[in-house]
């Protein structure tokens, strides 16, 4: 079969080895920056799409508004005219993609999946972030994580499947969860719980804090409420769920930790990717 790969990171660049290793031909735009990804690469997007059977975009398909998420190239490429070379019949394959964007594809008769919604994926990558996240709390913490209290805020697929991790390794672990049955199910494993609309009782017992859910749940008044020095690890895709600029007066450093699988397991991150896309062609 034969694929073009436009954009992304050094996912997109173990993808491509993935998609040639299973005997595919690959045609790249954007990976020049890449020592692995400059093979194969073209310098135009109409050149990489000659002749593709499957187009697959990055995941997130954009960084910026309105650009390719292309960090691997020395070019920012304007992601309206790059779709508008998509041929339809041919299935594209994306991430976090926008609906006005898919709307307009669809009515050209552009097949795209946006693979950020296609569970097989998303419980892969929540595995990979709950691992990386175990990562990058044991860098920025002077203290082991056994026995330490530590507050995740929603208890979604990342939410879960991190507490479980945090809890084998000795960790008192809490999941935060709006929702009766979210929290039922983390009382099911063995976490404690807390509803998220009384976050203000709980937190002055945790100097750990890392939150999985896209939309303001930890505000200035609910920051007030930590203990000086306390450490927020984000891990909600953008714009997060943290009044940054009230955490910065009061002494609460937060740790970005978004996009971890494509950070800290880029080739496995690369593998899920290429394995959804097998099941749904």
């Amino acid at each position: 079969m034969k694929f073009s790969v436009l954009g992304g990171d050094e996912r997109s660049v173990y993808l491509v080895s993935r998609l040639r290793q299973d005997g595919h031909e690959v045609r790249t735009f954007a990976l020049e920056g890449s020592p692995q990804g400059a093979e194969g690469n073209f310098s135009t997007p109409e050149a990489a799409l000659e002749g593709a059977q499957c187009v697959v975009l990055p995941v997130p398909m954009s960084s910026k508004a309105g650009m390719l998420h292309a960090p691997l190239s020395k070019q920012e490429i304007p992601l309206a005219p790059l779709l508008g070379k998509l041929t339809p019949g041919i299935p594209v394959f994306a991430g976090a993609v926008d609906r006005k964007t898919a709307e307009g594809l669809a009515v050209r008769g552009i097949d795209m999946t946006d693979l950020l919604t296609v569970e097989e994926l998303a419980v892969k990558n929540a595995a990979l972030t709950a691992e990386g996240a175990v990562g990058v709390l044991i860098r920025e913490t002077d203290q082991c994580l056994m026995g330490s209290q530590i507050l995740l805020v929603g208890a979604g697929r990342i939410g879960k499947l991190l507490g479980l991790r945090l809890k084998a390794l000795g960790a008192q672990v809490t999941v935060s969860s709006r929702q009766e049955r979210e929290r039922a199910w983390c009382r099911g494993m063995c976490l404690g719980t807390a509803d998220t609309g009384e976050l203000e009782r709980i937190l002055p017992q945790f100097s750990v804090v890392i939150n999985t859910v896209p939309s303001l749940v930890l505000s200035g008044r609910r920051l007030a409420c930590l203990p000086r020095g306390a450490l927020i690890l984000e891990l909600a895709s953008k714009p997060g769920g943290i009044d940054r600029e009230t955490a910065r007066t009061l002494g609460v450093r937060v740790v970005e930790a978004g996009g971890l699988p494509g950070k800290t397991a880029p080739a496995s991150a690369a593998a899920a990717i290429a394995d959804t896309i097998y099941h749904l062609i």
